[in-house]
């Protein structure tokens, strides 16, 4: 099983190129969700089609293919690559080399998904791709996106349109001020706790929407506000005409988060209620390493840019630990969500079980 979980992940992730040693087993333990030791093995098993790799598993070197895979003659590969030779020139490049999962049928859906792949496309008129991917492709939504062609398909199918995306919404159509978040357990306890009755409270969740996402989706009008309590509201311009906050975890992804919505919500602020965050990260008993325990991608997350002087000053002090949003309990203050978060003056922490940034970095595996 490790073997067969290895060579998938790999087939993906040496097309770009070799992997480095230092980082070739987690990179593969993450794209092929199991465990390093599992890794090892599964290379154990692979060496004698590797380069870079011992015959105990151990990474040495630069990982490559011995052979690169273009060059071994796979029956299926020829027998797929017969099969699309006719595609439109479009779609033929994309398709000349399809991803990993396609093998993971049987043949026979592999013949019938090719024929499909790279035949003409039944034209929908004002549907999405997803449409078009289940009308064409064996009746599945996903299946252009899994063979990388929605954006050539979609660039020569015309009446295409965007699916609409949801978030729900809860509080006035004209607010004091608009406080987006990142999960749907703090909406909830807003939503139950009156501060939304002059204050808009968004959250974005599931359906190809997220918070990350939701600045983006706006700028390109695909947004309905879908109210949970209060008003409909025209999310873009009240975003614009109002004091707008992001709450998320104090973690280094939540702080890209919020970078990435300041790129289409350029208004956007942090809430005062960080800096209560900011003091439990000094406390080991409310605030947590970058551990797998507490969350799969918590280990991987990768700093933000630090354009502002607080998202640089808030990523240093959660370098090491961090503080997820449903841990500010109960709520915090409605002032610490209608007010802008400022960076502290030097020495005015709170005493408790203080990590130093040192002591912080040994507990984490």
């Amino acid at each position: 099983m490790s073997e067969q979980r290895v060579r998938q992940a790999l087939e993906k992730l040496l097309r770009k190129g070799g992997l480095r040693p230092r980082t070739a087993v987690e990179k593969i333990a993450t794209e092929a969700d199991i465990s390093r030791l599992a890794v090892r093995d599964g290379l154990r098993m692979l060496a004698t089609e590797l380069q870079g790799v011992t015959q105990d598993g151990d990474v040495v070197a630069t990982l490559r293919w011995r052979i690169p895979l273009e060059e071994v003659v796979r029956p299926d590969l020829v027998e797929w690559r017969r099969r699309v030779a006719e595609a439109p020139e479009d779609r033929a490049p994309l398709l000349h080399s399809p991803p990993a999962t396609v093998w993971e049928l049987p043949s026979e859906d592999q013949a019938v998904l090719a024929e499909a792949a790279a035949g003409t496309l039944q034209p929908v008129r004002d549907a999405d791709h997803y449409v078009l991917s289940a009308v064409n492709l064996m009746g599945s939504s996903k299946a252009l996106d899994a063979l990388g062609l929605t954006q050539a398909v979609v660039a020569s199918h015309g009446g295409l349109v965007q699916r609409p995306l949801f978030a729900v919404t809860a509080g006035p159509a004209n607010p004091e001020s608009v406080l987006l978040v990142e999960n749907p357990s703090c909406f909830g306890a807003l939503l139950a706790s009156g501060f939304c009755q002059r204050r808009l409270v968004v959250c974005a969740f599931g359906y190809g929407l997220s918070i990350e996402n939701l600045g983006r989706r706006l700028a390109a009008g695909q947004v309905i506000a879908c109210p949970a309590a209060g008003d409909r509201v025209d999310l873009p311009s009240v975003l614009a005409e109002r004091p707008s906050f992001f709450w998320g975890d104090l973690d280094l992804e939540g702080l890209r988060i919020f970078e990435a919505l300041r790129e289409a919500i350029p208004g956007l602020r942090l809430p005062a209620v960080y800096a209560t965050m900011e003091k439990m990260l000094d406390d080991r008993r409310t605030s947590h390493p970058y551990s797998k325990l507490f969350g799969a991608g918590k280990p991987n997350q990768r700093a933000p840019r630090g354009e502002l002087p607080e998202v640089r000053h808030l990523a240093e002090r959660c370098r090491y630990r961090a503080v997820d949003q449903e841990a500010v309990w109960p709520l915090p203050d409605w002032v610490q969500l209608g007010e802008e978060y400022r960076i502290a003056a030097p020495g005015a922490g709170t005493p408790g079980t203080r990590c130093s940034e040192a002591a912080a970095y040994d507990v984490i595996p």
